[in-house]
């Protein structure tokens, strides 16, 4: 079953904020440069405004064995056999530090430590909705599912496991 990942009111203002600044930049250098804008000036925000949205988190889809994180390029495995715990979020405890990743661009993904949690991947659009995977390697993952009834599936199919 697919579940659908949108932004929350926070991603959504950054990532718009971010995107206007990005055009900004591009339209004041052309002004100021006389229309003659050296390439490299649009071309790296561009290209990292474009990697952001193409890693962010798009989707979960749960089968009989995984949890697939689905992204516009590429998708993240997680077989449900080496997940241990599944537990929701409400909102973190302690501080959360971005050490590789993003921290509302279009979305919060990518590695975060967390001083309760530990190290963590996180593939998350909205922080209402958060659910830890706890894996038997020790790994931390976070999803946020619009629909939240997502969690009950994901006990429900490691318990049968």
């Amino acid at each position: 079953m697919k579940y659908t990942a949108s932004l929350d009111k926070v991603a959504k203002g950054i990532t718009i904020g971010a995107c206007l600044l990005v055009l900004g930049i591009i339209i004041i250098t052309s002004i100021t440069s006389g229309g003659r804008v050296p390439l490299f000036i649009p071309f790296i925000p561009a290209v990292i405004s474009v990697a952001a949205y193409l890693y962010a988190p798009k989707s979960y889809t749960l089968n009989d064995t995984s949890l697939i994180i689905n992204k516009v390029i590429g998708k993240v495995w997680i077989d449900l056999n080496t997940v241990k715990e599944v537990e929701k979020i409400p909102q973190f405890d302690g501080g959360t530090i971005r050490t590789f990743g993003s921290g509302g661009f279009f979305g919060y993904y990518g590695k975060f430590y967390n001083r309760v949690i530990g190290k963590m991947n996180m593939y998350v659009t909205r922080r209402d909705t958060m659910i830890l995977l706890k894996t038997k390697d020790d790994r931390n993952i976070i999803i946020s599912p619009d629909d939240i009834g997502l969690f009950d599936k994901l006990s429900d199919a490691i318990h049968k496991s």
